[in-house]
């Protein structure tokens, strides 16, 4: 059965061009629609093919240009060319697209916005040296960078030193970081007497496995929040130091010498 778009309200196109099951046949009629709003539906649906995306990526709303710039399935060469739309709006959701490629982003880096730099502090995609570059030109992006998966080995090494704690956390959360890089971190802060509960609980939740003296010394400093972290977060062998401070906190440590904990 024919579909007659013509005796549709604007409402029921949208629906339609919102839909994903709508047929990329009628999507791509629905892509020159006279209402803005159902070509931004178009432009916003996972099922839009390449094609229409790309006749999308010129329409003269930068509303329905915005739409194309999120969406996870825009080639990178039409997000490389948003990525020098004269719309604000536009460049910003390019530049928080994981699709956007490296160049294009080190375009975008080259901006003064704060938010367009912000989103590019924070994408996967972006390059070591763009992250590197604006690490190094404004402080307030370190947190996010310190965050992201795509920093090196040496500009993570290097914010680790960063004066605000804040980022030397976020380098301990950030997945690329090594184990070796977090206990060096985490041994600064022993010796700077700068470790706080949160730095511990963070790291205690990270990818480091520290000595029970170590676990032991924190559950003596922070108490019970760190201790009953501890205790669902680390395997202990029920003998060990570790357990019988955490049972001076009050945990069960059922007997059992050869069973490693947590079994919860």
């Amino acid at each position: 059965m024919s579909l007659d778009l013509a005796t549709l309200n604007k409402s029921k196109r949208c629906k339609l061009a919102s839909t994903s099951t709508t047929p990329h046949a009628l999507l791509q009629i629905l892509a020159n629609d006279s209402e803005t709003d159902v070509r931004k539906c178009v432009a916003g649906n996972d099922n839009t093919s390449t094609e229409v995306l790309t006749k999308l990526s010129e329409d003269p709303s930068y509303l329905v240009r915005i739409c194309v710039a999120k969406h996870e399935f825009t080639p990178p060469q039409i997000l490389a060319v948003l990525a020098k739309d004269f719309a604000q709006t536009v460049r910003r959701s390019v530049a928080q697209n994981p699709s956007t490629t490296p160049t294009a982003l080190a375009i975008l880096a080259s901006h003064k916005d704060e938010y367009t730099l912000w989103s590019v502090a924070q994408n996967p995609s972006a390059s070591s040296q763009t992250l590197a570059e604006l690490s190094e030109k404004l402080d307030y992006l370190r947190p996010t960078i310190a965050l992201n998966p795509a920093a090196s080995f040496s500009l993570l090494t290097r914010l680790s030193q960063d004066e605000n704690q804040t980022v030397r956390l976020n380098v301990v959360q950030n997945s690329s970081t090594p184990a070796s890089l977090i206990e060096s971190i985490y041994q600064q802060e022993v010796q700077n007497d700068s470790l706080t509960e949160q730095f511990a609980l963070t790291v205690i939740k990270s990818k480091v496995r520290l000595p029970d003296t170590e676990y032991c010394a924190l559950i003596a400093s922070f108490g019970s929040t760190v201790a009953n972290t501890i205790y669902v977060r680390i395997k202990f062998s029920s003998t060990s130091i570790l357990a019988k401070q955490l049972s001076n906190c009050g945990l069960p440590i059922p007997i059992s010498p050869d069973h490693a904990y947590p079994s919860h």
